[in-house]
């Protein structure tokens, strides 16, 4: 695999998108509901996005083929999970589901992610990832 030749921090970013890859476009759930089953005794802070198995295997598999034992992948896949979910409960609950809000959800997670990047990059490289 071509991952395996890139530097460990870059790594580490590329599995971070997988992560977000695998979650941006999956069914939204409140307390194990889909949004046409919600009603008003249902928490809407409990939101949790339904992960397919499929890809959580294929994940775990990029993740145990480069992972080193510095990385805390689960508490990085939480995190970018959790990043998502906070992005998505800004949205009115009418809107939380199209495709246009869940695309700027995970562009939001993902400059983010990016922004972390340019914090360690030098000062020269700064300059390209800005705005």
């Amino acid at each position: 695999m071509l991952i395996k030749l890139l530097p460990e921090d870059q790594k580490m970013h590329l599995l971070d998108l997988a992560k977000l890859l695998t979650l941006c476009d999956k069914p939204l759930l409140w307390n194990g509901l889909s949004k046409d089953e919600l009603t008003s005794d249902t928490d809407l802070d409990a939101l949790s996005i339904q992960q397919g198995e499929r890809e959580n295997e294929l994940l775990s598999d990029l993740v145990q083929s480069v992972a080193s034992r510095l990385w805390p992948m689960s508490n990085r896949e939480a995190s970018i999970e959790n990043m998502l979910k906070e992005k998505l409960k800004a949205s009115p609950l009418i809107k939380i589901d199209t495709v246009e809000n869940r695309v700027q959800a995970a562009m939001a997670v993902l400059k983010t992610l990016l922004e972390e990047k340019c914090t360690d990059a030098p000062p020269f490289l700064k300059l390209f990832f800005s705005n």
